[in-house]
């Protein structure tokens, strides 16, 4: 299992999805790669902590879109497939994610669906 702190960075102005490779809390802000390197402050982007990684190594962060699947397998289907956006404090959410019997992550809030 990978327990290690791993948290992304939605940088409002440019619309881009940042990797966070750093966090100066006194200073309030973030160094974060995505082609380049960025130094920004916490008001510049939204920060979403992973939340968990799946059976296929996929880490789940928050305001990820999920398509979950539950129930037994029957013909080959499950029994019910629910889409839903993970959020960090609601336990709903995260409840309906250890519930699944299979996941996967089919977007986030900011850049919609289809680019995990």
């Amino acid at each position: 299992m990978n327990d290690d702190i791993s948290i992304r960075a939605w940088y409002k102005a440019e619309k881009v999805m940042l990797t966070v490779s750093e966090i100066d809390f006194r200073r309030k802000r973030i160094k974060a790669m995505k082609d380049k390197l960025y130094s920004l402050r916490f008001d510049e982007v939204e920060m979403m902590p992973k939340i968990c990684v799946n059976s296929n190594g996929i880490n789940v962060y928050d305001e990820d879109i999920i398509i979950a699947s539950y129930g037994e397998r029957i013909w080959g289907e499950y029994e019910y497939t629910d889409t839903f956006t993970v959020h960090y404090n609601d336990l709903i959410s995260i409840a309906l994610l250890y519930d699944a019997v299979i996941y996967e992550v089919i977007g986030n809030s900011y850049e919609g669906r289809g680019v995990s």
